[in-house]
């Protein structure tokens, strides 16, 4: 993965904040999120597979990155990627999985007022539908 496709990975990340009406954090999560995918190029391969996920939990909004490789990161004293996340986001962590590990960093949000397509906040589908009657209970 180059630097060419970090910057896309970083444009596709900001567009999912922009729907999510998170604008402001395109900055610093998208630096972040480059520190990681940059970390991946260094440790694992410049052609390592890697999944990137932004989730938005309540006013937590975290961005990881799962690649193949089972060794953990550590923080260096001379202030690389991970002190410049650790700058960036409130918090970081990282743990192994069944194919690797997974690195993440998460900053408190905060919602816009009535932003649509948030996850976790369900839009409804039909208007002036009417509920469901309640299952028939069968006493026996």
């Amino acid at each position: 993965m180059g630097a060419d496709r970090i910057d896309r990975v970083r444009r596709i990340a900001a567009a999912h904040l922009g729907h999510w009406g998170l604008e402001r954090q395109t900055g610093p999560l998208g630096k972040a999120l480059a520190e990681l995918l940059g970390n991946v190029v260094r440790h694992v391969g410049e052609d390592a597979p890697c999944t990137v996920e932004l989730r938005l939990s309540g006013r937590r909004l975290t961005v990881s990155v799962a690649d193949t490789c089972t060794t953990m990161p550590r923080r260096l004293p001379r202030g690389g990627g991970l002190a410049r996340i650790g700058v960036l986001c409130d918090s970081w962590g990282s743990c192994h999985t069944e194919s690797g590990k997974v690195v993440w960093c998460t900053r408190r949000v905060d919602l816009p007022q009535g932003a649509a397509g948030l996850p976790g906040t369900p839009q409804p589908l039909l208007r002036g539908a009417r509920p469901c009657p309640p299952p028939a209970v069968s006493v026996g």
